[in-house]
Order: C-alpha cells, then structure tokens, then sequence
C-alpha cells in the first residue's frame, strides 16, 4: 500500500519528464548528480553542520524527494531537521592518492542512495576531515539541481560559513521563488500555452526531417587527407529504428580543446550580437562549411531563468531548444550571427520541457539533428589543468552523433566534444575540430564575407592565424 504524504504537490511536467527517463535509463547508467565543494581551511564541524542547515532551510527544493501516491509521481518537501540530510564525516590521510580513492568509495555510495527518488535523499554532505582541515562536498541529484544552481549553492556556502565562523548572521537576499511555486506556475504556463508552443515548434521543424548521414562528414575527411578512393567500412544510410539504436550505444569518447575568449569577444565587441550567439553561429557555420548541408539541426540544452526571481532559485530549470536553420548563401558572416541571435531569442521564449507533452516525436526529431550542445558559463579564469587536456577519452552515451559541451570561463572557452564511436573514430573528431578551431578566427576576422564561400571549404585560409 502507498503512503500517503501531507503536502504534496505536482512536479513541473519537465520534472515528470525527466524522472521517467531516468526510469528508462536506470539498467545501463547510474543517475546524474552535481557537486559542489568548498575547501574549508579553518575545519569547525558544528559550523559547518550548521552552514548545510541553514542552506537546506533557505531552498525547500533540495529537500525534495519524488515517491508515488495514487499511481503518480508527487512532489514532497521534507523536513529540515530530516535525519537524512545528516552530514557524513570522513576521515582522510594526508596523501593525495589515498584521498581520491576515498573520495571515490563515498561518491559511488551516494549515486546508490540517488536511485532511489522516492525515498531520498537527494543531495549528501559529505565532509572529508585529514586532521587540520577540511573539504565540504555536496553531492546533488540532478532532477533538483543545474549548473547554475551549483554557482548560487557554492556562493551562498561560502558566504554562511565565513560569517558564522566569525561569529556573525549570514547577510544574504530573500529567496523570491521555491522550486515547488516555479513547478506551479510552469505547468500553468505550459497548460495555458501548450497548442501555440507546440505549433510553434512544428513550424520551425517542419522539412527537417533528413536523416543524420555521416557520410557528408567521411567526405570532406577524405578530401582533406587527400583520399581519392574511399573505402567506408560501415554502413552510412540506416532505417529510423536502426539509427535510433546507434545513438542510444553506450560506446562513446570524448576530445577536449580550447579557444581563448577574444575569437568570440571581438565578433561581439560593438555588434548588437553575444559571445553566445557568435558560439552558435559559429558551430552552425561549421556544419555547414564541413559538410555542405545547407538545413541544419542543432538541439541545445537551456535553463529557465529569463524571469529575474528564477535567477537566486536552486533547481534543475531545464529544457531544450532547436535550432533549425535554412542557410541562405548570399547571406553574409556578420547578418547570419545576427539572425541566429534572433533565432536563440524566440527558441527561449517557447522552451521544451516535454516533448509528449507538446505531441511532438522526440526520438524522429533526434535522428535528424547533426549536434547537440549544453552550453554553460562558470565564473574565473579556466582552470590550469583543463589547459593540458586535450586527448581521447572513454566517455557514456550521449544518444546524438556529437554532443559538445562548452563551458565558458572569463578568458576562454572549453569545448568537450563528446562523440558515437559507432559513428566516428577520434582521428575524424580530431579533424572536425582543428577545422572548426581555424574556421572560428577566420569568420571572426572576415565578418563581411558572403557565407558561399565558406561551403566545402577543404583549407582554411591562414592569412591571419
């Protein structure tokens, strides 16, 4: 028999969304978490006890939990004293190896305990004592936290630890929204607004229903390694329950490179245009320079916080937006980043946080997308070791050809170019983005240049690099 919970309420329908792909997803991967650390050279475990407390009392949404009620998936806030949110101690030596291990023990631990949403908790505290300091870790179940959550949720722990270790009241602004009043008023939204979002984004789909062919990328390959005759090994035309399968193959690796801020910066510096339009455009350009098609597909996670009062709200404000893009050749660099400006405006005012809800066919869609991006900015400068870190790595499934995660620093740029392994090898990834990394400073310096002349570009000219 299912509990009954006082005070439950309904998730967001993007929460719903994402709870049920977790179910899906929950025999072949372990669930997504944030971590937020926050290094503490004066080691006070009462104060610190006392900091979480009080985080956990300011936002309700890290003290939620998802059980069933009545068939349906409920929304509970519990209580701030909960002896599930009891901070776990552990004790480390001095040793660096033997530190990470530990780390990795208690890590693993806690994504057991976020497999199970009904019953929580979903975010741990974890203090990692080695006798003279210390590391605070929260671990943080995804379906509660984003990445712009994990900058609020650090700011605020350093900023109540400092002040109660000076023996001083925490001067921080009211929390205006919690995330069981934004659930309401986004699926109020979504409701009153379902058939105009859902036309909306049939419209702007409409015709882009090709097939992703990564045959049009193995050309321009072998055309830039002077490769006359060909011979593919795999198959590059696949029917829609074969590609799907391909992309859902949990084979994927991933190739790290950097681009330093003036390549957007310029571009942006005096235009109307953002570093984050000239991003998009830039990769937009890229596709279309790299394998001459001139309809292109570019799905991108975003977070929900145009509305000024979501922007101190602790919670995972996710959903996507497609960039479908008719490239019209005679169009020049600087008017193309204008108008994908334009574009990433209105996809932002008709977000996706379901695509049921909005009858629309999530996996077709998705088998006709080139690359998929989660773009996101953290404050300060890159961090030294990302700098020296451009290799092959293993990574899970991405479930898109490409998936390129970048992070944007203050004074640069990180691009993480997650990739099918069933799709691509790490010779061609690397390829693409030596080509992609050329393309940016060229476009960036030649803003008035028709964009026909970018199409099956073999070289890039090297005029200014």
């Amino acid at each position: 028999m299912e509990n009954v919970w006082p005070g439950a309420s309904e998730p967001s329908i993007g929460q719903v969304e994402y709870l049920k792909y977790l179910q899906v997803m929950s025999t072949v991967q372990k669930p997504s978490y944030v971590q937020v650390e926050l290094e503490l050279p004066q080691l006070n475990k009462e104060v610190v006890s006392k900091t979480i407390r009080l985080l956990l009392d300011r936002h309700n949404g890290l003290r939620t939990i998802f059980p069933m009620q009545d068939n349906r998936i409920v929304q509970v806030v519990l209580p701030v004293g909960d002896s599930r949110f009891q901070m776990e101690v552990v004790k480390t030596g001095k040793e660096v190896a033997n530190f990470h291990h530990i780390r990795k023990d208690v890590y693993d631990k806690a994504s057991a305990v976020f497999s199970d949403i009904g019953n929580g908790p979903l975010v741990c505290a974890v203090l990692f004592d080695n006798g003279s300091d210390g590391l605070l870790s929260l671990l943080i179940h995804h379906v509660i936290c984003d990445e712009w959550s994990c900058i609020l949720i650090r700011n605020e722990l350093k900023i109540i630890h400092e002040a109660f270790t000076a023996g001083k009241e925490p001067q921080l602004p009211p929390v205006q929204v919690q995330l069981k009043n934004y659930c309401e008023k986004q699926n109020t939204w979504l409701r009153d607004n379902q058939q105009e979002i859902s036309f909306f984004w049939k419209r702007k789909l409409s015709g882009f229903d090709k097939f992703f062919d990564i045959a049009v990328y193995r050309k321009m390959y072998n055309r830039r390694r002077n490769v006359l005759f060909p011979v593919f090994t795999r198959r590059h035309s696949y029917k829609t329950s074969e590609l799907g399968a391909i992309l859902d193959r949990p084979e994927a690796s991933s190739y790290t490179s950097v681009i330093w801020h003036p390549a957007f910066s310029e571009t942006a510096t005096g235009s109307g245009k953002s570093v984050d339009s000239s991003v998009y455009a830039s990769l937009l350009l890229f596709l279309y320079a790299y394998t001459g098609k001139k309809k292109l597909l570019v799905p991108s996670l975003v977070t929900d916080r145009l509305e000024p009062s979501y922007q101190q709200l602790v919670g995972c404000l996710l959903g996507s937006i497609y960039l479908a893009v008719d490239i019209q050749e005679d169009m020049t660099v600087r008017a193309f980043e204008q108008l994908v400006k334009n574009e990433l405006a209105a996809a932002c005012r008709h977000i996706i946080f379901s695509h049921n809800f909005l009858d629309l066919d999530g996996d077709l869609i998705r088998n006709c997308c080139d690359m998929y991006v989660n773009y996101l900015r953290k404050p300060g400068n890159m961090p030294a070791q990302v700098r020296s870190h451009k290799h092959v790595e293993e990574d899970y499934a991405i479930n898109y050809p490409v998936y390129c995660l970048i992070t944007v620093y203050d004074d640069a740029l990180v691009f993480v170019w997650k990739y099918n392994r069933f799709l691509f090898d790490s010779n061609m990834i690397e390829d693409m983005v030596r080509y992609y990394e050329m393309l940016v400073q060229y476009i960036a310096h030649n803003e008035e240049l028709p964009i026909s002349e970018l199409k099956n570009l073999v070289s890039i000219p090297e005029i200014i690099l």
